[in-house]
């Protein structure tokens, strides 16, 4: 005969292993919805640059750069807004070891918003700010600056008008090729870090009132 405690000993586990499936699911879910999202940044930011290429070809300098400053601008409101979401996806996800390639695209992503947004600055003569914000996805230890760091550049965005300052979250330790580089010609050392205007470099946990020394908005 089956004692009391042997039932609810198997209930315990069945409802535990349930438990576990369900939140794999949710979190797999999570990751489908976040891959489409950033599948729709990609197909946003090279209709974008197609954008660009075409009025480069068959524009005069006036219309490219009143376009194409344009159609960055919407890319930079787009991109930032889901940068806030896949913050908030990380934040709550505990299972599905996606999560690090979907960070990999969305810092290549952000590496090619940047790269067009230098180009259209020198190119069209304007006057907003870059900054690259360098963090580490694994080292605990550098958590808490950077959680700090992170919502000083976002309250910073939202004084400025993310038109007026564009920004980049970038991870230094996926493995992303052109993050090494970046790395190695502006000798990033530690996390966080900050690399404003493509020439200064900022290490360690910076005040809002420390950035505003070197950005105008």
């Amino acid at each position: 005969m089956v004692s009391v405690f042997t039932k609810a000993f198997a209930l315990s586990v069945v409802v535990f292993a349930a438990g576990i499936l369900v939140g794999v699911w949710f979190d797999s879910s999570r990751v489908e919805e976040l891959r489409e999202t950033l599948t729709k940044q990609d197909i946003s930011f090279n209709d974008a640059r197609l954008q660009n290429l075409y009025y480069q070809i068959f524009s005069n300098e006036t219309e490219f750069c009143e376009s194409a400053l344009k159609s960055n601008t919407d890319f930079s409101l787009k991109i930032y807004e889901e940068g806030k979401e896949l913050e908030r996806f990380e934040a709550v996800n505990r299972f599905a070891l996606q999560i690090v390639d979907q960070k990999r695209r969305y810092a290549l992503l952000q590496l090619q918003f940047w790269l067009n947004s230098v180009y259209l600055k020198e190119k069209c003569g304007k006057s907003y700010a870059t900054l690259l914000y360098f963090y580490s996805h694994y080292n605990q230890e550098a958590a808490n600056d950077q959680n700090v760091q992170s919502r000083v550049v976002l309250d910073l965005i939202e004084k400025c008008g993310p038109e007026k300052l564009l920004s980049a979250p970038i991870p230094i330790d996926l493995n992303i090729s052109m993050v090494d580089l970046l790395r190695e010609k502006h000798s990033i050392a530690k996390t966080p870090s900050i690399l404003i205007n493509e020439k200064t470099l900022l290490e360690g946990l910076q005040s809002k009132d420390e950035l505003e020394k070197h950005i105008e908005c």
